[in-house]
């Protein structure tokens, strides 16, 4: 009978001395800041000076004719349009 309340006492004393280290570590920590959310801006484009103008992009289009499928290995079209269910 001894033995046991040896034991609750120790039990006792081990989950005061976790608490007591529980609430020093969290005083210690510093609690986190949020970051500021930052917005994408959106690409600016230069808009046409008249109305002959038309709007250019940077990059020169590519002729679709030129353009090899990765699935079937035909020309004219994109992996992602190919109909064909066949691979390479």
């Amino acid at each position: 009978m001894e033995a046991i309340e040896a034991l609750t006492q120790q039990m006792q004393k081990l989950s005061l001395n976790y608490a007591n280290l529980s609430s020093a570590l969290l005083a210690q920590t510093q609690p986190i800041q949020p970051q500021p959310v930052r917005r994408i801006q959106p690409a600016r484009y230069t808009q046409p000076n008249n109305l002959t103008q038309t709007f250019r992009p940077n990059r020169p289009r590519t002729d679709i004719r030129d353009i090899e499928c990765y699935r079937c290995g035909e020309k004219g079209h994109y992996a992602r349009d190919c109909m064909s269910s066949e691979m390479r």
